[in-house]
This record gives structure tokens, sequence and C-alpha cells, in this order.
């Protein structure tokens, strides 16, 4: 396990951290270096959706 920091408004960055568990669609919006990012929706019901599955 990596921990990333993260300070995005993305849709996988959850207490300062990235939360990403599987393999994302790459973006085009690139920000710092990061292929993965999703602007945070601001409807909660787009983001529950966009929120990836975390493995147990």
């Amino acid at each position: 396990m990596n921990l990333v920091s993260c300070s995005k408004d993305c849709t996988y960055q959850k207490d300062g951290y990235c939360c990403l568990t599987d393999t994302a669609y790459v973006s085009n919006n690139k920000v710092d270096g990061c292929c993965y990012y999703r602007k945070l929706s601001s409807s909660p019901a787009d983001a529950a959706q966009k929120k990836p599955v975390e493995r147990i």
C-alpha cells in the first residue's frame, strides 16, 4: 500500500490522500502529474456513482 498525498478537489481524494484502489480511466485532465484526476462533482448523487469501490 502506498500513501499518496493529495489536496486536489478530486473524486479519489479523501482526508488528504489518494484513495484510488484500482486502475481507473486515464483522464485528459492531468493535474500535478496525476493522470487519474477527476474533478469532484458538486452533486452528491453524481459523486456517489464515481466513488471507487473499496475491496476488502
